[in-house]
Parts: C-alpha cells; structure tokens; sequence
C-alpha cells in the first residue's frame, strides 16, 4: 500500500514540483498560502503536457524508419490499428498517468 501512494502520489507531486523548479515559477522552499499552491500545481500540470516538438519529430521519424526496415511486422498503419483496439490507459504522452484516469 505505502509503495503504491509513494509511485501514484508521492512520485507524480515531485515531478510537478521539478517542472516549477525548473521553469523559475516556484522560488520558495516552503509552503505557500493553498490558492497560490493550486495556481502552482496547474501550471505544473500544464507544463507536463508539454511536449518538446523536436524530440516528438525524432521519435516519429524513427518509428517509420522502424516499420520500413525489411523483416517488420506489418506497416505502420497496421501497427497503430493494433494498438489503437487494446485501448487507451489513461496515460499521457510522456507515459505518466492523468489524475481521474
């Protein structure tokens, strides 16, 4: 149960905190008064969705050059019809898990 809240819970509050750091939009080591907090943990949520559009560009380019390869299994749009039918997972493009999902 304890290791369950530090990976759900724990782990994903000090990403968002990381990404505050990071940014410059949180500059004390404290607490702060709740509604600055709120205000603080959406912006951090909004900069995790945040993707780096070069390094979506690589990745893409490297999964069609995967699929090109003789020896693949199938074509690119055969492979994303099969992972499209498993369902989605409630995760977002950087593999971590929505809050709610």
């Amino acid at each position: 149960m304890g290791a369950q809240y530090c990976n759900n819970v724990l782990l994903q509050e000090a990403v968002l905190q990381l990404l505050l750091w990071r940014t410059g939009q949180r500059s004390a080591l404290g607490l702060l008064e709740p509604e600055e907090e709120e205000r603080l943990h959406a912006r951090a949520m909004e900069e995790g969705e945040k993707t780096n559009w070069v390094h979506d560009i690589i990745r893409m380019r490297q999964a069609m050059e995967k699929t090109m390869l003789p020896g693949s299994k199938g074509t690119g749009e055969a492979k994303a019809k099969a992972s499209d039918a498993s369902g989605g997972t409630g995760t977002t493009r950087t593999g971590r898990t929505r809050r709610g999902a």
